[in-house]
C-alpha cells in the first residue's frame, strides 16, 4: 500500500493509522509518494517531527538537529521507550548487535552534502520479550544552517521474531528462486511426506535451516544432520524452508506437506 505524503512536521498516522493498525501475520510497508521531506527542529525531544512505523497510533522515533558551537552542528535520530534502532550494514536485520536508543547521523562543520540512501533497522520489544523487526531508508542533505531529511519508505512485520530482511514488503518477497546452472544446494522431495533431504554441492556448507510457517512462525531448527530433515510433525499445507549457508548466503525455499 503507498501513502502520499508531503511533510513539513510528519504525524503519519495520525492520518493513516486506522488502515493499518496492527494486523497480526503481516508487513505493513509504506512507500511515500513523493518522497517525504523532514526538516528537524533545534534541540527537539519527544515529539517534533514523529514517525509512526507499525500504525498504532504512538510515536515510534523522530529526528533532531543540535547546535553545540558556532558552524558545528548534528544531525540526530531517537527512538522511544521499548524501540531500539540501528544503521544496517547487512540485510538480515535481527542477526544486528548494534542497537541504540539514539543514532548521531551527522556531526561536524555542517559543510557536507551527503544525500545518499542510509538503511537503517528497528526492532519492537514486545511484553512477552520477542522482538518485532522493521526498517526504513533516508537521505539528506544541508539546507541552509539546517538540515533536509528526505524519507523514501519503510517497513515493519507484527510477526515476533520473524527473520526480516531489509528492502523485504511481503511474507513472499523474501521466497528466492534458484538458479539450477548456479545452485548450490538440492532440497527434496518436494512435496514432502515426513523428510527432506538437503545436499549441497562442492564445499559449501550449511549453518542453520529454519522451517517457517505461511504467517513467519518458525516451527522447526536445525543446526545439523541436514540430509534428514524431520517434517513428520507438521501437519498439511504450505511452508517456507530458510537456508543459511556458513558463508552468509541465505536462500528460501518454499515447499508443500502432504
Amino acid at each position: 500500500m503507498k501513502t502520499k505524503t508531503l511533510l513539513l512536521t510528519v504525524l503519519i498516522s495520525l492520518f493513516c493509522g486506522n488502515l493499518f493498525s496492527q494486523e497480526e501475520g503481516t508487513i505493513i510497508y509504506t512507500d511515500f509518494e513523493p518522497d517525504s521531506i523532514i526538516f528537524p527542529v533545534n534541540y527537539c525531544s519527544n515529539g517534533c517531527n514523529p514517525i509512526d512505523v507499525n500504525y498504532d497510533l504512538e510515536s515510534d522515533f523522530y529526528f533532531c538537529k543540535k547546535f553545540y558551537s558556532p558552524g558545528y552542528f548534528s544531525l540526530e535520530m531517537y527512538v522511544y521507550s521499548t524501540w531500539e534502532i540501528c544503521k544496517i550494514s547487512h540485510d538480515e536485520i535481527s542477526t544486528h548487535t548494534n542497537w541504540s536508543s539514539h543514532i548521531n547521523i551527522e556531526t561536524g562543520s555542517h559543510m557536507s552534502n551527503n544525500n545518499v540512501i542510509i538503511k537503517y533497522g528497528l526492532r519492537y520489544l514486545k511484553e512477552n520479550g520477542e522482538y518485532c523487526y522493521g526498517w526504513f531508508r533516508l537521505s539528506y542533505v544541508v539546507c541552509g544552517t539546517g538540515y533536509e531529511v528526505k524519507l523514501y519508505d519503510m517497513a515493519y512485520c507484527t510477526i515476533p521474531n520473524y527473520p526480516l530482511k531489509f528492502g523485504q514488503k511481503s511474507l513472499t518477497d523474501d521466497v528466492a528462486e534458484i538458479d539450477d546452472a548456479n545452485c548450490q544446494y538440492e532440497l527434496y522431495p518436494n512435496p514432502v511426506d515426513d523428510r527432506l533431504v538437503l545436499k549441497f554441492a562442492d564445499d559449501h556448507k550449511c549453518e542453520n535451516v529454519t522451517v517457517c510457517s505461511i504467517d513467519g512462525r518458525m516451527l522447526k531448527s536445525q543446526d545439523s544432520d541436514f540430509e534428514n530433515i524431520d517434517v513428520s510433525a507438521l501437519t498439511r499445507g504450505v511452508y517456507f524452508v530458510r537456508i543459511r549457508l556458513q558463508e552468509g548466503s541465505v536462500f528460501t525455499e518454499k515447499i508443500v506437506i502432504k
